[in-house]
Order: structure tokens, then C-alpha cells, then sequence
């Protein structure tokens, strides 16, 4: 198959010989960006005449995706063929740093080669200076003769053995300043592109025209990520939060001064429906029927004493390298973060359960992590295995006469992909745009964002929808009241799962991570803890006991959560606690106290809204009663 693949592409390029073939040197005019990919348009525009033409675009992208490629004009034209090669003779844009840096690279690396030889110089003296016990040994000297030779012996060796120290001293510096070039060329973070790709249009002009021909096509090693700025003045001022775009790519070929489009779609998800199949039923059998979570076998998980905290490192598969900005996300409880810059992550406030740790970053294939939480914490090292998508060589022919669009397009299998619309672009000030399945954003201003595969953040938008605050603690949990914004309308703010910085009376709180994936109507986010809001939980060992009856144990266990307001205003707050729930017939669960709280039957979360002044303590209580067999033990 790939040798019939060579033969076509040596068929078709002696074919194009004979033909009259016009090299346009082409511009990106705009760019939209895909949370995996993104869209480049370039135009072109020539005189031409009748007849056929072969348009040759030159110094693309190698990460170009064949079947993603689009040919447009203004003017009737008929499309013969559209394919693509690669160029090995384009030479990269020169980047000045880098070259700088390359140099050093090669000047270091020369002196460490001439020390090394120096060294190896001083060495071999060295051996040959052991050879004078030789010459004691197998000549009759005098005693004054070995007297003199043994001085030299001594004065020599001790001279080259000083230079010795002094080579491996330099080497050791020499050595040291590479390390932190190659460190610079890595924080540069450029890929090497040693070819790139040309698309080769054949078309045919009933008469002579200026035509503009518009080329759009995909590539991968391109994204976006989202992340936003939660600002709030105080508790009587409006959420205000900020839109931002983490724009990066690694195509090799440098976006300058680049009209943008942030699109929240994803080109590599699978566009297909899922369908339903039959659903049979059937008797129970370990062996065939069960499907527990298994962890997968180049995961490390450890148990620690952190109750409620799941934390760890995430690291690239291949190389061991830290791999920050991945979402860490538990999915069912609608908390998740982003990892740092050293590729760590922390999750706190994760209930007793069976869950699943969903992990996801541009480039890398995602996973899924089963976690259990029994009253402790989970310590994690996971590597991600990168996900490159795979390029296909395609031969694309239109057929039929064309007004400034291809009316169809077939591709190898006879699977035909319906023509691309034209439009007019449309200058919108960083106005939102809503599709069927997507959203996006123009920016109005164009920005610049090198093939470096390095965050650049671009300012999309601001709203300042209606907020609510309200303080909420789950001292179980952490003895803390944290401040909560509460947005009652978010359906419409078009957010995307992402990390947040949380800025709270001018000055800055911490991260949080939006998770809008939810049902509810209202969104919160959390704004920090307050200090000015004491919080303590303590079991009643007074109240709390241990009794036997017949084959039956019965426990009892109370609580007291106390709350002072040491602030100068009323506040209201929410506080959660909760009562196990058993799911086995043997382990019953009753409830003795509440203290006017709410029970959630089916979670076991009771949840009270207290107003407290300022200086005042408010206290409430709850309670329950464990039964079961005696002589087991249970965990909760």
C-alpha cells in the first residue's frame, strides 16, 4: 500500500510537470482556535489565465491535517485536484534566540571536547611516570640516581596530578553551563521542524481573472484552554468575572499579529451518536458479570491520613516530566482543580466513597482513575501517555463547475463530505458568537502567539452577572468558613470547565476550579476562607457510648459544631455535617438528634442556615445510633 501511495505521488507529480504551476508565496490571514486543534485560512490572490493551472502553496504547517483542507475563491472556477506533499528544502524561520543559543551550545561543547583531551593527555603522563619503578627495578643505579629520579618522580606527578584536579574542575563548569543552555533552549520550548507541507491545487479557468483563492485546513499540536479572573470588591458588589483564553501551539510556523477566533468546540471527539443495543438479562456470575474499577498498572496509589483529600504528581509517560495546567476532576461530586507548575495537584473535601478521578490535558490521552476514600486520603502518581493524532495521506477531487465553493467533494472509500459554505468574515468586537453545537468569540484585535507550545493569554470577555454571597463550613471536613458567591443565572455566561483566580477585596485569594458541568441552577464558586469566622467540631465523649445487647452492639455518637461571628457584621451561614448511611440490612443507623436540622435521607447530610451578630456563638447538635452483629467491626 505504501509503495503504491510512493508510485501515485510520482505519477501525479510527473503529471503536473507538463502543466503550467504557480509557487504564491501565502499569509495567515485569520486563525480559529479549537480547545485540540485549530483552523488556518490563508489567501492568495494573482492573475491567471484560461485554461489549467497548478497553484502550489508553500511553507505550511507539517501538523496539517490532509483531510481537513479547503479550496475557496471569488469567482467560478473548477477544482481538479487538491492533495498535499512535504518540502524537504523550506527552512525554518530563524529564531535569533535560539540560533543564539545554539551557538553557545556548539562553543561549550567544543571546549568540553578540547579539556577532555587535555585530560586525556595528563592521564597517559601519568602511566608513563609509573613506568620509573620499572627503570629502578631493571637498572643498577646509584644511590644518588634514585635520589634524583624519585625527586623528578615526585615533582612531576604531583604537577600533573595539580592539573588533573584543575581539568576536571573546568570540565565540571563547562559541564554545568550546557546543562543550563539546553535548560534555556527547553524553557524556549520549540519543536524543530525539519520539513514542512505544500498543497498542490489543480484548477481550471474558463477565462482570464484576478482571483483570490482562500485555503483553510486543520492543525494538530494547537489548542486552547480556558481559565478566568473572579473578582468581588466585597459581599455587596457583583461577581466580576473574566474570560481567558490559554492559547499554545507548536506547528512550527509562527502566528504574527493574527486575527483570532476562540471556538469552544473539539474537532478529535467522536461526532457519532452512540446507539442504544439490546440489553439482556441474566443471572449473576463473578466471573463473567464483574466489572469492578481496576486501577490502571502504571498508577501509584497510597493510603494517608489526610481525610478527604485525594493529592499527587502527574507526569509525561515518555520523559518523566512534570505536566502542568491538567485537569484533575471527580466526577459525581463537581469538584476538581488544574495541577501547578511542578505537576502537582490537591483536591480536598472528598466524602467516603467510591469514586472516579478524571484526568484530561491537551495532547495526552485521558483517563480514568478509581479511587476509594474511608476516612483518609489518597496520594497519586500518574503518568499520561501522549496522544498524537494520526495524519492521513489523501487525495481530494472535486468535480463540476464551481462558484467561488467545491460542490462536492470525494475522498478514498467514496465517503463524500458535503462543501464548506462561503461567508463574509464579520469584524465583531470580541463578540460571542452561539452555534448549534458550539460557541465562540472574535477577537477584535490581533494578537501574536509563537510556535514556542507555551501559554499566551488572551482577554476575551467580561461579565458581571447577578451574585449572591452566602458563608458555608463543613467543619468535618475543614474547620473553616469559607465565603461562597452564588450565581442564580449562569446558564447563559457560556462557561467551560477550568481553573480560576480568585481575587476578594482587592487582593488575591487563591485558585478555585469552575466546574459548570451541572444541572442545578445555581453556580457557586468559592471565594476563600475567612478568618473572622471561628469554627469547631468535637465529639461529646459525655454523650457518646458503648453498650452490648444479646448478640447486638449499640453506639452511640454525638456531635457539637460551634460557630462564633467575630466579624462587625451579621452573618449568614450554612453548615453541613452528616450521618452515615448503611447499605447493609445488619447495620441499622438511627437518628437521636438534629437540633432543628436538615436530614438529607438519601446523602446523610444535614445542613443548617444560621444567622449569628457580630461576637455571638451559635451552637448546634447531632446524634446517632450505630447497631450491629457483635464481635464486628465496621467503618464509616
Amino acid at each position: 500500500m505504501f509503495a503504491l501511495l510512493i508510485c501515485f505521488s510520482l505519477l501525479f507529480n510527473f503529471q503536473l510537470a507538463d502543466k503550467d504551476t504557480t509557487e504564491l508565496p501565502s499569509e495567515i490571514e485569520s486563525v480559529t482556535v479549537f480547545q485540540n486543534q485549530a483552523q488556518i485560512q490563508r489567501k492568495i490572490e494573482s492573475s491567471f489565465q484560461s485554461g489549467t493551472t497548478v497553484i502550489v502553496f508553500t511553507g505550511l504547517s507539517e501538523t496539517l491535517l490532509d483531510r481537513s483542507l479547503q479550496l475557496k475563491g471569488n469567482a467560478p472556477f473548477t477544482l481538479l485536484s487538491l492533495t498535499t506533499r512535504f518540502d524537504f528544502t523550506e527552512q525554518a524561520v530563524s529564531q535569533p534566540e535560539l540560533e543564539r543559543l545554539k551557538a553557545q551550545q556548539m562553543e561549550l561543547l567544543t571546549q568540553i571536547s578540547l579539556e577532555q583531551a587535555e585530560l586525556e593527555v595528563i592521564q597517559n603522563e601519568i602511566s608513563m611516570l609509573g613506568s620509573t619503578q620499572d627503570i629502578i627495578r631493571n637498572n643498577k643505579l646509584s644511590t644518588e640516581e634514585i635520589n634524583s629520579l624519585l625527586t623528578l618522580y615526585r615533582t612531576k606527578l604531583s604537577e600533573l596530578y595539580q592539573k588533573r584536579i584543575s581539568q576536571n574542575q573546568e570540565l565540571t563548569y563547562l559541564r554545568a553551563d550546557l546543562e543550563k543552555v539546553y535548560q534555556q533552549i527547553n524553557d524556549l520550548g520549540r519543536v524543530e521542524r525539519d520539513r514542512f507541507k505544500e498543497v498542490v491545487a489543480e484548477v481550471q479557468l474558463d477565462s482570464p481573472a484576478e482571483m483570490e483563492f482562500t485555503l483553510e485546513y486543520q492543525v494538530s499540536e494547537a489548542g486552547w484552554i480556558p481559565s478566568y479572573d473572579v473578582r468581588s470588591e466585597d459581599i455587596n458588589s457583583p461577581l466580576s468575572i473574566t474570560y481567558k483564553a490559554k492559547i499554545f501551539q507548536n506547528t512550527g510556523v509562527d502566528w504574527n499579529n493574527i486575527k483570532f477566533t476562540i471556538n469552544s468546540g473539539d474537532p478529535t471527539s467522536n461526532a457519532t451518536k452512540p446507539e442504544l443495543q439490546t440489553n439482556y438479562v441474566g443471572f449473576y456470575s463473578p466471573s463473567r458479570n464483574a466489572r469492578s474499577a481496576i486501577m490502571p498498572s502504571n498508577v501509584t496509589s497510597r493510603r494517608t491520613s489526610e481525610v478527604g483529600i485525594i493529592r499527587g504528581i502527574i507526569k509525561d509517560d515518555q520523559t518523566g516530566e512534570a505536566l502542568p495546567g491538567v485537569t484533575v476532576f471527580v466526577e459525581g461530586l463537581g469538584s476538581g482543580t488544574a495541577t501547578d507548575l511542578e505537576g502537582f495537584f490537591q483536591i480536598p473535601q472528598v466524602r467516603n466513597g467510591n469514586h472516579s478521578l478524571r484526568v484530561s490535558s491537551i495532547g495526552y490521552a485521558p483517563v480514568r482513575i478509581p479511587v476509594q476514600i474511608s476516612n483518609n486520603g489518597r496520594y497519586l502518581e500518574i503518568p499520561l501517555e501522549q496522544d498524537v493524532a494520526n495524519l492521513d495521506e489523501v487525495v481530494v477531487v472535486a468535480e463540476g463547475q464551481l462558484s467561488g465553493v467545491v460542490n462536492s467533494i470525494k475522498m478514498r472509500g467514496d465517503r463524500s463530505l458535503p462543501a464548506p459554505k462561503e461567508f463574509e468574515p464579520q469584524i465583531i468586537q470580541n463578540q460571542e458568537v452561539s452555534n448549534q453545537t458550539s460557541f465562540s468569540y472574535e477577537i477584535a484585535i490581533p494578537y501574536s502567539v509563537p510556535s514556542d507550545g507555551k501559554y499566551h493569554t488572551v482577554d476575551i470577555k467580561k461579565e458581571s452577572p447577578e451574585s449572591d454571597y452566602t458563608y458555608s463550613t463543613a467543619p468535618k471536613l475543614s474547620e473553616f468558613a469559607y465565603l461562597v458567591g452564588s450565581l442564580p443565572d449562569w446558564n447563559d455566561l457560556n462557561l467551560i470547565e477550568g481553573e480560576a483566580n480568585i481575587y476578594f477585596e482587592n487582593r488575591f485569594i487563591g485558585t478555585t476550579f469552575l466546574n459548570p458541568v451541572s444541572s442545578s441552577d445555581t453556580l457557586d464558586i468559592s471565594l476563600g476562607k475567612d478568618e473572622q469566622i471561628v469554627v469547631q467540631r468535637e465529639q461529646l465523649k459525655e454523650f457518646s457510648s458503648k453498650n452490648f445487647f444479646r448478640n447486638r452492639t449499640r453506639e452511640n455518637i454525638q456531635f457539637e459544631i460551634s460557630v462564633r461571628n467575630s466579624k462587625s457584621q451579621p452573618i449568614t451561614i450554612k453548615v453541613e455535617d452528616q450521618i452515615p448511611i448503611s447499605t447493609n440490612e445488619e447495620i441499622k443507623v438511627s437518628v437521636k438528634e438534629l437540633s432543628d436540622g436538615k436530614l438529607n435521607d438519601e446523602t446523610g447530610i444535614i445542613s443548617w442556615n444560621l444567622t449569628i451578630n457580630p461576637g455571638e456563638t451559635k451552637r448546634v447538635r447531632f446524634g446517632f445510633e450505630l447497631e450491629y452483629p457483635k464481635g464486628r467491626r465496621i467503618v464509616y
